[in-house]
């Protein structure tokens, strides 16, 4: 009987789990959340059920896997099969096989974009649009139907001809090179990012605590459910990997290794994503506009007045978000009308750019949805009152 392949050494090992682990969870839901709810808020919870997931359900995948050397079928109909249940078991062990499978149908399309915004950075293709709609609409050419075919059947290539060498040769050197790669070009980023004009205000709100964020339960479940899926948690890849471990290695200290990279990677990423996006930025870029549209109206347009400022982007709950509004009513409130209506953060907001739809069409009775509706009624009537 032919020896089953495994993994070359320890590390070879982690960088593979690390690999099945860090992916859009970390790179985008994580500094999405962070930001959402409350930085440090949203952290301490974060950082609580990493490590009590990572000590016992990445450890319960990697023995599971090592101890049966199979995939979630045979381990699952292994268990089920002390019980004189192995039929039952293997049906179990199918359902995580499929979840699987459409999250790699899904990659392969993400796969496709990193590709192609790759070569496109080279090129000058990825950063030609000129302002956020035509970023979008470029977004949302790429990820319509058809819109990018030629990329994901290369990076199906790829993957294939990784798989094709297997576990050893395959898919442990592949992520001994791509892993430290990913981590370096974080690292550059965050220094990129650390030099940008206040990115210490964005580090300041990432690090901050709100306690009534932090007593709310729903900040609790969403840090819950992050950790679950940025560890790959019961995506069955680390029980997979795990089946291809050799015996002597040690099991905890590869699962700490495996949660702290991984926590190091979606920190990495906020640190990256979250100070460039500061909500404070928009109050500094404001200061600009009315200098610019003072000499406008001084040398252009003597008629040019200002209706408004609207807020956007608000979260009530969290204290940052109260100071921008009271730094705005206190700098710009004596002269200029700031909009009663204030239009709420919204991650299905977001989501519009890329969807390529109005928020009434995507989300019509959602918080976003009904506070433009309101802005509306509001600026009629301002319009009535100066008439």
């Amino acid at each position: 009987m032919k020896k089953r392949e495994s993994f070359n050494n320890k590390w070879g090992f982690v960088l593979a789990c690390i690999g099945s682990a860090v992916g859009m969870g970390n790179i985008w839901m994580f500094p999405t959340r962070v930001s959402l709810y409350g930085g440090g808020s949203y952290l301490i919870p974060y950082f609580i059920f990493v490590i009590l997931i990572g000590f016992t359900g990445v450890i319960g995948e990697m023995s599971f896997g090592r101890a049966t050397k199979s995939g979630p079928v045979d381990a699952f109909g292994y268990a089920c099969g002390t019980k004189g249940k192995r039929k039952l078991g293997e049906i179990l062990g199918f359902i995580p096989v499929l979840g699987a499978l459409a999250m790699a149908i899904g990659y392969t399309v993400v796969m496709g974009w990193i590709l192609k915004y790759m070569i496109g950075a080279f090129t000058g293709s990825t950063l030609a649009p000129e302002n956020v709609e035509s970023f979008g609409a470029a977004f949302g050419s790429t990820a319509s139907a058809f819109g990018n075919n030629l990329w994901q059947i290369i990076a199906l290539a790829v993957g294939i001809i990784i798989l094709m060498f297997g576990i050893g040769n395959g898919i442990e050197k592949a992520n001994k090179i791509l892993m430290p790669l990913f981590f370096i070009l974080f690292i550059i980023l965050a220094i990129y990012t650390a030099c940008q004009p206040g990115a210490a205000e964005g580090y300041k709100y990432i690090f901050r605590i709100e306690p009534k964020v932090l007593a709310d339960p729903k900040t609790w479940i969403y840090a819950l459910g992050q950790a679950f899926f940025s560890l790959s948690v019961a995506g069955n890849g680390t029980l997979i990997y795990g089946s291809y471990l050799p015996d002597e290695e040690n099991i905890p200290e590869a699962a700490g290794q495996v949660a702290l990279f991984d926590t190091i990677a979606a920190l990495l990423a906020a640190l990256v994503i979250i100070p460039v996006m500061a909500h404070y930025l928009p109050v500094k870029g404001l200061e600009q506009l009315m200098q610019t549209i003072y000499k406008v109206r001084k040398q252009i347009n003597r008629k040019l007045q200002i209706d408004g400022i609207l807020l956007t982007m608000v979260d009530r709950r969290t204290n940052f978000s109260k100071e921008i509004i009271e730094l705005l009513h206190d700098n710009y409130g004596e002269y200029i009308n700031i909009f009663k209506t204030a239009i709420p953060f919204s991650i299905r907001a977001a989501e519009t750019s890329a969807e390529g739809v109005s928020i009434y069409k995507h989300d019509p009775k959602g918080r976003v949805a009904e506070a433009y509706k309101k802005l509306v009624e509001e600026v009629i009537g301002d319009g009535s009152e100066r008439k």
